[in-house]
């Protein structure tokens, strides 16, 4: 059966490594009908600010499956990233790498590292959500959904268990961020309670980060958010000594997308010296994938041979291409390395639903106003804070950059921002409305307060689902 895959050539070193990437698939029998898509740097210069046209956005729709090569951006505030602009528009909502080392034949201080990093792949910072506010003021949101989350732990979770895994651990910044963040760790911790066969474990970002880059092998799945996961996949892909040899895959619950994890090397553009082993490792997981696991396994042990007698070190792109085609066709399969055997792997569903849950009581308290004031005394803006309350709000406190500074700081440290949040909550944590928050508002602009954005305060389940300022 021939199956449809999309394919994108890139930028730089791409098209070299994609070509004698399909080169080794249709030597080797793969039973594909590829669609080629143009995508990257000539598509931004022509004027796409996410590097892709939408006719490219057909053939995804039509195939499900895109091979990606290393692509160029510009860079700047009017262009997206390609990679994530594909993950989030197909719904990709884990990447999957998996490091290990391939010591002796790729040199390694770490011979033993043997991981997999789950990182989420649609949310938090990915979703590249930002604002400037003022003449000193710029934010970034970073939002988390209990769905987002629960998809990617599960996914996770059945990799470990599907995978003979003995530990999954779960990366955060919960004592930070604890609405976001502590959110995710509370969903790891409840999902864990159903595969008591996996030892479980959480660690703050900067000791993992501490961690890897001291003792990787100590890992085996991880799971975390996209800003803590790529920078995790990065050491530990340089501490492999494999960097150049590592696929990405990104999976949804319709789609697939596969690349690598090294970038287009445009200074090797052109010289045939480029080495397409990331570039095929990729696309040997794609034919797992889309149900060719024999071709798969045979393409992957060859490759593994092809490493195992040293021409990665000595042939360029076409000459290692046909290094491997030659043990493809006569069958050559590892002597150091285990014989892989795809048809043995199973395939974890990568499930688009997400658990039930009674949903629970959301009372609104109150509202923080952010604005700007320019070299005012704190308490003159304390004073126009106050002269807005109702009787329905009242001003709690002021804090800039999250720490307070009205009523009783404990220190008058200087603030040099134009920025601050005003907090008003109902008396005594009662309902309050949107009705009052915008009377709040119109009293607000006539005082001529510079109010720039404002966020609603809650309880749920009579807790409340907001942080508050240091000192507070």
């Amino acid at each position: 059966m021939i199956t449809p895959v999309t394919v994108a050539y890139g930028d730089g070193i791409g098209p070299e490594i994609m070509e004698a990437t399909l080169y080794i698939l249709r030597e080797a029998g793969a039973n594909l009908a590829v669609e080629s898509i143009e995508v990257g740097e000539r598509i931004y210069n022509m004027g796409a600010p996410s590097g892709i046209l939408p006719k490219s956005w057909e053939s995804l729709a039509r195939t499900k499956t895109l091979l990606l090569a290393p692509t160029s951006a510009p860079v700047g505030e009017d262009y997206k990233n390609l990679s994530i602009t594909l993950r989030k528009t197909l719904g990709l909502f884990a990447k999957v790498c998996h490091v290990r080392s391939y010591h002796p034949f790729v040199e390694s201080r770490h011979p033993a590292i043997n991981l997999t990093i789950v990182s989420e792949n649609e949310e938090s910072l990915y979703a590249s959500t930002e604002y400037r506010h003022s003449e000193d003021s710029y934010h970034a949101l970073k939002p988390f959904t209990r769905a987002g989350s629960e998809r990617v732990l599960r996914y996770a979770f059945e990799y470990a268990h599907q995978h003979n895994r003995k530990q999954i651990t779960c990366i955060t910044r919960d004592g930070i961020v604890p609405q976001t963040d502590g959110f995710f760790k509370k969903l790891f911790d409840l999902m864990g309670r159903e595969y008591p066969d996996l030892k479980k474990e959480h660690l703050s970002a900067e000791l993992a980060a501490a961690r890897m880059a001291t003792h990787p092998e100590s890992f085996d799945v991880i799971v975390t958010e996209n800003t803590y996961g790529d920078i995790l996949t990065a050491i530990a892909a340089e501490l492999s000594g494999a960097a150049g040899l590592l696929p990405v895959v990104n999976i949804g619950g319709g789609y697939a997308m596969f690349e690598t994890t090294h970038g287009p090397s445009p200074d090797m553009e052109g010289e045939g010296t480029a080495n397409p082993s990331g570039m095929l490792h990729a696309a040997i997981l794609m034919m797992a994938h889309i149900g060719q696991p024999e071709l798969a396994s045979k393409v992957h042990n060859a490759w593994l041979k092809a490493l195992e007698d040293d021409m990665h070190m000595h042939a360029g792109t076409r000459d290692f291409a046909e290094a491997v085609v030659e043990r493809v066709k006569s069958g050559a399969l590892p002597a150091s390395f285990a014989v892989m055997d795809y048809s043995q792997m199973t395939q974890v569903a990568a499930s688009a639903e997400t658990a039930s849950k009674i949903p629970d009581v959301r009372k609104l308290i109150g509202v923080d106003i952010y604005f700007t004031a320019s070299a005012v005394p704190i308490n003159e803006l304390a004073e126009l804070a106050q002269s807005i309350e109702g009787n329905e709000l009242t001003l709690k406190n002021i804090s800039c950059k999250g720490v307070k500074i009205w009523p009783d700081a404990p220190v008058q440290a200087t603030h040099p921002t134009d920025q601050y949040r005003a907090r008003f909550r109902a008396p005594k944590d009662t309902a309050t409305s949107n009705a009052a928050i915008a009377a709040l508002l119109n009293r607000a602009q006539e005082k001529n307060i510079d109010f720039t954005h404002i966020e609603n305060l809650y309880f749920f389940d009579g807790v409340p689902a907001f942080s508050i300022a240091e000192g507070e």
